[in-house]
């Protein structure tokens, strides 16, 4: 119900004030005379009313449908079952009105379940596979997932340090194993949001209080998952062009580089999570300037197009960096602070 209704609070008794529901709500939810209702104040100075059955999530359990024969491009049937896990569908059947899915289908399912681990198939037959997840919400409170990315993003920058300083390069193997969990965690996490956007119970208990911090996480997450790419593709790279002493010698040049990264990286977590505004503002000035003094505008026709590429990565990482320390700019400043005071004026009618 998304219309606004008014209604007059009366006066019961010597003390008591009550209001009327709205019939229609009523109706919608079932409710009857004698039935407990929870009642919730919100920071917003709203009071939100929820009966029983849906504070205790009594709520019906809903299957999704999918048409495999719909899925004729490929990856469609992939995408969709992605999309279903985002949108915080529990249990998914994919069929098909055809004797057996097809081979293609098959392995989009199974390539589905394996990116997502919180998805298992729950029963298959020819023309049918059923999808169930598992996950409990409250066990994957938001802001745990978005350290366990930074904390992941650290190490594969370890790791790119380490090959730059003339380690071993073996070791940017393990990048691409690290890359994809932080795609799990990104995929878990955009599922969380989603979650919070629909239920405001349930993003208190993964620790969003504000709808408007959805918004926020949604682009912070991102740009983790954005970092994590381009640490994966400079990996890739580097590895290309092991056997190459000249490419090696410039690598070297690029470890302060890498280094101020990998610090700026490491501040970003402080920054986030402590709602630092200073450092964050700090963080953004270090970027201008770590992009202004690294060379790449010095970057010639001549110079190796791997060099190009290595620092335009690197760019990358240290946009996605600013994004974020942009946002925890704007978050410290939605509640008072030192640097900022809230004053209301109550207009006078006239």
């Amino acid at each position: 119900m998304n219309s606004v209704e008014a209604r007059k609070v009366q006066k019961l008794g010597q003390t008591s004030l009550v209001v009327t529901l709205p019939k229609k709500w009523v109706n919608n939810v079932k409710l009857r005379q004698g039935d407990l209702v929870f009642l919730s104040p919100e920071s917003d100075g709203s009071l939100k009313l929820i009966p029983k059955k849906l504070a205790k999530g009594e709520a019906e359990e809903i299957t999704y449908i999918i048409n495999a024969d719909l899925c004729t491009e490929p990856r469609m049937l992939e995408r969709v079952i992605t999309a279903c896990y985002l949108l915080g569908y529990d249990k998914i059947v994919v069929k098909t009105e055809k004797p057996k899915l097809e081979l293609q289908h098959l392995q989009e399912i199974r390539n589905s379940v394996n990116r997502h681990s919180e998805l298992s198939i729950f029963d298959q037959k020819p023309d049918m596979v059923v999808i169930q997840c598992f996950v409990d919400p409250t066990r994957f409170p938001l802001q745990s997932l978005m350290k366990r990315m930074v904390n992941l993003v650290n190490s594969m920058l370890s790791f790119i340090l380490h090959a730059f300083s003339g380690g071993d390069l073996s070791l940017l193997e393990e990048v691409e194993y690290i890359e994809k969990e932080v795609d799990r965690l990104y995929w878990l996490s955009l599922r969380q949001l989603f979650l919070a956007q629909n239920n405001r119970e349930a993003a208190k208990t993964i620790g969003i209080e504000e709808p408007l911090q959805i918004l926020g996480n949604r682009a912070i997450v991102k740009a983790l998952e954005e970092v994590a790419d381009n640490i994966e593709d400079t990996s890739k790279i580097v590895l290309k062009v092991r056997d190459s002493k000249e490419i090696q010698a410039r690598l070297k040049s690029m470890v302060g580089f890498v280094q101020e990264i990998q610090k700026i990286s490491e501040d970003i977590l402080k920054a986030l999570f402590e709602l630092d505004f200073k450092l964050a503002n700090s963080i953004i000035e270090r970027v201008s300037n770590l992009k202004s003094l690294s060379g790449f505008e010095s970057v010639s026709e001549t110079s190796s197009v791997t060099e190009a590429i290595l620092f335009a990565r690197l760019y990358e990482i240290l946009d996605r960096y600013n994004l974020i320390a942009e946002i925890v700019i704007n978050r410290s400043l939605e509640r008072p602070s030192e640097i900022l005071k809230i004053e209301k004026i109550t207009a006078q009618s006239t």
